[in-house]
């Protein structure tokens, strides 16, 4: 049985305007940052961290509808490919998010690394602008980018679909237990990003090297996803 296949959904959520922007690291340098239990994944050799903007909308629970205030926020994830036996997926580094309670809760009850931060994703032209900036000495981001040439899926076996295409997260809350949680969606239909900003600040309050030449992007439009409740990872991972 696959993973949470006998648990009903638990949270549908849509994503906007996302940008991948991915760039090589030594392992070695993740290595320390990732639980034992979770291999650090690689392509051409090389483990990958995606900064990942977005617009979260529409976020509810299975039975109830969206809430005001706190389903629709602007968001940056700092994440890695890793897998456990046979199941790829992510680890995240860092989750910046608008909503403050959205952090709160996420981080308390699931683990996961949310801290609230003045995240902004707003239309630019043809694309879009993400900042983050509150006026102190916290990360600040300034990011511009937009779609070039043709939508497309990214195909198994190239860089594309090594980042984008990963459905499950593991996160590890206050009592040390690894937990997997799956995603349901259609493949992201992407297509190569024009980007302009740097993103050294935000990498090094993930605690991770900064990008220092070779970087892959892409954006997406618009990604509909159901979540499952996290359940603790089992000794031998099933497939999905």
């Amino acid at each position: 049985m696959g993973l949470c296949a006998h648990l009903p959904w638990l949270v549908a959520q849509r994503e906007e305007s996302l940008l991948f922007y991915s760039w090589p690291v030594e392992p070695s340098a993740l290595s320390a940052r990732i639980p034992a239990q979770l291999e650090l994944e690689r392509f051409d050799g090389r483990a990958w961290v995606t900064l990942i903007p977005f617009r979260m909308r529409g976020l509810h629970a299975r039975w109830l509808p969206p809430v005001p205030g706190t389903s629709s926020f602007d968001e940056v994830d700092c994440l890695t490919c890793v897998r456990h036996g046979d199941q790829p997926g992510i680890w995240f580094f860092r989750i910046e998010a608008s909503s403050r309670v959205m952090a709160w809760s996420a981080r308390t009850f699931f683990g996961l690394p949310y801290v609230h931060a003045p995240v902004r994703v707003e239309s630019d032209g043809d694309g879009w602008r993400c900042t983050v900036d509150d006026g102190s000495a916290g990360p600040h981001l300034d990011l511009s980018y937009q779609g070039v040439g043709p939508t497309f899926e990214a195909r198994p076996g190239t860089l594309a679909h090594f980042v984008v295409e990963r459905f499950v997260m593991y996160s590890t809350p206050r009592h040390g237990t690894l937990l997997w949680g799956r995603e349901a969606r259609r493949p992201r239909r992407i297509r190569d990003a024009e980007v302009h900003g740097r993103v050294d600040q935000i990498a090094a309050a993930a605690g991770v090297p900064a990008p220092t030449g070779e970087v892959a992007t892409w954006t997406c439009e618009t990604s509909s996803i159901r979540t499952w409740l996290s359940v603790p990872v089992p000794p031998t991972s099933p497939g999905r």
